[in-house]
């Protein structure tokens, strides 16, 4: 936590710099935005993981009532709200409940997306992917299982792929510039915890 505050407090430019943490650069962004606004009182700094940490436990309703019901959106809710993981991150001055909010409302807009085509839903989808890529880097975790969803989906509605096709192209696109600014830095972190 005290990292996330001296590294946020820094210019704007140092902050989405490579090479000055192993993290993508979004959180710490934000937080920079967020210190200037309401402070560096810790309860300030910690209210700033409680925000996504309540949306997510409604988030989470609202796509566990879309694939299974009422009960499983009062389910999903219910457990990410007594979650100790869950509760113990949103009240952490690091990026991880963020995290966790973008990757939900990747999956309900994509939810939403393969239902309706409507582009508000791709867009809604594609934004939120990226916040979390460039967030934390296990968000990509979820983008492959999406991948992974859709080309077994393919065959059953061959209309959406070739939309869900240039979508990763252009979360590619928007991610490649950080992955060859910050290679070297992640390579040699690696190789040093090795």
């Amino acid at each position: 936590e005290a990292f996330s505050l001296a590294f946020s407090k820094q210019p704007l430019l140092q902050v989405l710099s490579a090479g000055a943490e192993t993290h993508p650069p979004l959180y710490h962004a934000m937080l920079h935005f967020w210190v200037s606004l309401a402070g560096q009182s810790l309860f300030a700094l910690r209210f700033f993981s409680v925000l996504p940490g309540i949306l997510l436990v409604a988030l989470l309703f609202l796509l566990g009532r879309r694939i299974l019901g009422y009960s499983g959106g009062f389910l999903a809710c219910g457990l990410c709200a007594t979650s100790s993981f869950a509760v113990y991150y949103s009240q952490e001055t690091r990026m991880y409940s963020w995290a966790a909010l973008f990757c939900a409302l990747s999956m309900y807009a994509d939810i939403r997306w393969q239902a309706t085509r409507e582009r508000r839903w791709e867009a809604l989808f594609l934004g939120a992917m990226l916040a979390a890529i460039f967030t934390h880097y296990y968000s990509f975790f979820l983008l492959l299982a999406q991948n992974l969803f859709r080309l077994l989906q393919r065959r059953e509605d061959p209309r959406s792929w070739p939309n869900w096709m240039r979508g990763q192209s252009l979360i590619a696109l928007a991610y490649l510039p950080w992955v060859l600014a910050q290679i070297d830095f992640i390579g040699a972190k690696a190789s040093a915890r090795w």
